[in-house]
């Protein structure tokens, strides 16, 4: 038990465990109340973020419990994954990927014209 309780967050630690929890329940009641509140939206895709959120969050929170290894390592492959999307949408973003060009003609088609930035 003693070996559990050296393991919880002190000091500025403890204050960003808290802040962090903090936000994502705010964000979990915002969603739930949007949902409620206006049933003619579809708030599925940010109710999903925002438990996608607390799920990185507390795998992130747990790496850090671990060890400070752990949680390097994990930093280094969550910064891996957002710098390979972070490419991916650049990419997608280029006139000459096939892919976007099908989708800026299918908006052409349906009459919604170009999306803003593009040529």
């Amino acid at each position: 038990m003693n070996e559990v309780l050296e393991r919880v967050p002190r000091g500025p630690l403890l204050y960003v465990f808290v802040g962090i929890i903090g936000l994502l329940a705010v964000a979990t009641l915002l969603g739930a109340l949007l949902a409620r509140t206006r049933p003619d939206k579809d708030f599925t895709e940010l109710n999903a973020r925002i438990r996608s959120w607390w799920f990185m969050a507390g795998v992130f929170m747990l790496a850090i419990l671990l060890s400070r290894a752990v949680s390097l390592v994990f930093l280094a492959f969550l910064s891996f994954l957002a710098l390979k999307e972070y490419r991916k949408v650049l990419t997608d973003l280029d006139a000459g990927n096939p892919e976007c060009l099908r989708g800026m003609e299918r908006l052409r088609r349906q009459g919604k014209g170009a999306p803003q930035g593009s040529n």
